[in-house]
């Protein structure tokens, strides 16, 4: 037997008379040896082991791998700062969206078909530009959310509370939605059936999607180490009501009181004219080419300055609690998906499975 290899490290060196035998002895010592199966680098020689390690990927910052940083049993408080950072950006940056841009969004999109008919750019009104100009908008912020996620979910992982679990399988589901969504607007049916059926699904689709986003939000305040959770109970898990909650509550009640006001209107208006048009999506009664304004646009136009400005404050409102305000004690960040002590990313995989017996 070549005691000398690696892979027979551990075995004793016994003549066996059956192959299962020498299977099962040899199992036994790779699981004796692999009992940790990803262990952090415990002293001096494993830091600078792990700056010559030929790993198959460059490294960002090789530099870094043998400083005495590396020799800890728990993660480094670099990768603590990341997952901060990353946390912290990524929610301010869907606030944004949910609670500014898609809001202006819908609510231009709504009931301003009929209003600024004299500010029109390229053949489309002021309503249209503000649609495509906030919904791209939208995407480009979201994608950055998620990149914005990158390091710290490299460092830590994803989190496996379920309130965790939730907010990322229906926070990636209304991503899909959304690019559908964008896709969509550009569809219009070649006959009336077709067009009613592509427009009223891209509006109930729109407005369901701008609702699951804020209930998104919602969830983010239970999810363990979250930056917009209230207060730590004594287990260290989110407990009693976060400003960050009482803030969205005040924006959809705000929100739905706007949307009800233009609503009345625009029924008064129907019932002046005594039509009855279908308002999902609401189909303007002007022709397109038309310069004139139906009647009350001046109400309408300072409601819909009121409804930016009031969004705009209760989105910064929202953005000050993730930001400003310290984060609570003794809060603990739940299971993690990342069980490595080097992280999850490529090259803090490649080192930690370096480190262990290679054939466990």
């Amino acid at each position: 037997m070549n005691l000398s290899a690696p892979e027979f490290e551990g075995v004793n060196s016994t003549t066996f008379e059956k192959y299962g035998d020498y299977v099962v002895n040899l199992h036994t010592a790779r699981n004796a040896s692999c009992f940790d199966p990803c262990r952090p680098p415990k002293t001096k020689s494993d830091a600078e082991d792990i700056a010559n390690i030929d790993a198959p990927i460059v490294f960002r910052n090789r530099s870094d791998l043998s400083h005495s940083g590396l020799i800890h049993d728990t993660r480094t408080k670099e990768s603590i700062a990341k997952f901060w950072r990353g946390r912290k950006f990524h929610g301010v940056l869907c606030i944004i969206v949910s609670m500014f841009l898609m809001p202006i969004s819908l609510f231009s999109a709504r009931y301003y078909k009929e209003t600024f008919m004299s500010w029109q750019c390229k053949g489309a009104h002021l309503w249209y530009w503000i649609h495509l100009v906030t919904t791209i908008a939208s995407i480009a912020i979201f994608f950055s959310s998620q990149t914005a996620l990158a390091q710290s979910i490299e460092s830590w992982g994803r989190s496996q509370d379920m309130f965790g679990l939730i907010h990322d399988f229906v926070g990636w589901a209304s991503h899909v939605v959304f690019i559908l969504l964008f896709i969509m607007g550009g569809l219009r049916g070649v006959d009336l059936p077709m067009r009613t059926f592509l427009m009223t699904t891209h509006s109930v689709l729109g407005f369901t999607h701008y609702i699951v986003n804020l209930l998104l939000i919602g969830v983010s305040t239970m999810i363990p180490a979250s930056p917009s959770l209230g207060e730590c109970g004594t287990d260290g898990f989110p407990h009693g009501f976060s400003p960050v909650l009482g803030i969205l509550i005040g924006w959809v009640a705000c929100d739905a009181f706007f949307h009800g006001i233009l609503t009345f209107l625009l029924c008064g208006t129907d019932a002046r004219f005594d039509i009855r048009r279908w308002y999902c999506p609401i189909v303007p009664m002007l022709h397109p080419v038309s310069h004139s304004d139906l009647k009350g646009t001046a109400l309408r136009k300072i409601l819909f300055l009121l409804y930016v400005i009031l969004c705009g404050g209760f989105t910064i409102l929202a953005i000050l609690q993730l930001t400003v305000r310290p984060q609570p004690e003794g809060c603990v960040f739940g299971e993690l998906s990342c069980k490595s002590a080097l992280g999850c990313s490529k090259a803090g995989l490649a080192l930690c499975k370096k480190l262990v017996y290679q054939n466990c």
